[in-house]
């Protein structure tokens, strides 16, 4: 990892398009939710709670998802990029040390991602999608 990278343990997304329970189609523009990304508690939660309380625009925020290929490999298969992002929430998660169960947990933070514009790309089949709010939908 370098050191303006952060390793993501889950990633909660949805992007939904408002339809008509009888016809199905569509009766509204798509709406995204917030990006969820949770990870380890490390020296860059100060920097976030900043970015969060000042408003600060991320110019671009870079999702690289990993596998294990079949030849026994790490590759990166998937990326999402975010463009001009904002963090919209910050969330600690600090399991009660008490509780038997919490004794091997580490401390987690959720961050919630607002943006402009979305790209995907699934580097191992070629495929590629894209969204951004500037950009209207053509009928």
């Amino acid at each position: 990892m370098h050191q303006d990278e952060i390793l993501v343990q889950s990633v909660s997304h949805v992007v939904v398009t408002p339809t008509d329970r009888q016809s199905g189609s569509p009766t509204g523009r798509r709406i995204h939710g917030a990006l969820k990304v949770t990870c380890e508690v490390t020296s860059a939660l100060p920097l976030l709670y900043n970015a969060l309380c000042q408003g600060e625009v991320l110019n671009e925020v870079v999702l690289d998802w990993y596998r294990i290929s079949l030849s026994g490999t790490q590759e990166r298969f998937f990326s999402t990029e975010l463009t001009n992002a904002r963090l919209s929430k910050v969330q600690v998660l600090l399991p009660d040390s008490r509780e038997a169960k919490a004794k091997h947990f580490n401390q987690f933070v959720n961050l919630f991602f607002t943006y402009r514009k979305i790209e995907w790309a699934h580097h191992a089949a070629g495929t590629y999608g894209v969204d951004d709010w500037r950009t209207p939908l053509e009928a």
